[in-house]
């Protein structure tokens, strides 16, 4: 994207209303669906959501450029949506505030089957293994295909950091993979 949406983006500052909607009918779905990885509350997700757009558009011109959009606003609605569940849960830890859910999802024609069946269980086991910071960084890499940069820029993190998660969920679910293979295997 990078090229346009640093077009798109210095057309919002300047009070592009097009531009503003353009921003958001593109990246509605993708906030909502990150943000309800947070949190089963929609309408906290939503309010959020709203929240972020309104301010963006109300502080429009205080925005400095950008030539990702997408990190940007991820990181812009995981700070609201930690911060009403923090205020809301005010004895709950940061790492249990940040339990970031990442489900493996396959059409119900699939499912169906038995044998695909064991396999979507096992692998929402294994996801359910890894620590949030995994999950998440799973999510952003392979659902959102966010670059090592970016998701840095999401998480807050160092790119180094983020490779070090990455190879120890890889690892972790390479593990289990092969654990789920040997199982199927003896089945056979």
């Amino acid at each position: 994207m990078g090229k346009s949406d640093a077009i798109l983006w210095n057309k919002l500052i300047t009070g592009d209303k097009i531009a503003f909607d353009k921003i958001y009918y593109r990246y509605i779905s993708v906030l909502y669906n990150y943000g309800r990885r947070f949190t089963r509350n929609k309408e906290l997700v939503d309010d959020c959501i709203q929240e972020l757009f309104t301010n963006l558009w109300v502080k429009r011109n205080n925005l400095g450029s950008t030539n990702s959009i997408k990190p940007y606003l991820l990181v812009s609605l995981k700070r609201r949506i930690l911060r009403q569940l923090s205020i809301e849960r005010k004895s709950v830890s940061f790492d249990q505030l940040n339990d970031f859910r990442l489900e493996y999802s396959v059409e119900k024609r699939i499912i169906e089957e038995d044998r695909q069946a064991i396999s979507v269980s096992r692998m929402n086991q294994n996801l359910a293994k890894l620590t949030p910071k995994q999950r998440e960084v799973i999510h952003l890499k392979f659902y959102e295909q966010l670059s090592y940069v970016e998701i840095a820029q999401v998480m807050q993190v160092e790119v180094k950091a983020i490779y070090k998660l990455m190879a120890r969920a890889i690892n972790s679910l390479r593990a289990d993979f092969i654990t789920m293979a040997m199982f199927i295997i003896c089945r056979l």
